[in-house]
């Protein structure tokens, strides 16, 4: 993922681009170059990258920097959610200058993909 400025839609919502940047860290991009194919796409067409907004870029740094801090649980070791010391380390380590503002910008994105991990296990 790049934070890239040209040809920002701001038609969305700022939580819509967590929400975005979340889906495109859990499926790397596999359902966008689904949805390109069904339009008749080619899969060299279609571009790996996600642009996401300014103020989402540091939530989405801390939030792909904490990928291996998943507390899991159960037999199956299902992720229920991010280990918050490692969530706070994090940030302190890239010296997040609003800490309060990302925390529930990476929150959005946990709860994000918990929601779709748990809609993949229901199909």
């Amino acid at each position: 993922m790049h934070c890239r400025l040209s040809g920002v839609d701001r038609a969305k919502k700022p939580t819509e681009n967590l929400i975005g940047a979340a889906r495109r860290w859990l499926d790397g991009g596999r359902a966008e170059h689904d949805e390109l194919a069904a339009l008749g796409i080619p899969a060299e067409q279609a571009s790996d990258d996600y642009e996401v907004w300014p103020e989402n870029w540091p939530a989405v740094q801390v939030f792909v920097a904490c990928a291996t801090q998943w507390r899991r649980a159960g037999l199956e070791a299902r992720r229920h959610g991010l280990d918050y010391t490692a969530v706070e380390s994090v940030m302190r380590l890239l010296e997040i200058q609003n800490p309060v503002a990302t925390f529930q910008r990476v929150r959005r994105m946990e709860a994000e993909v918990l929601e779709r991990l748990q809609a993949r296990r229901t199909t």
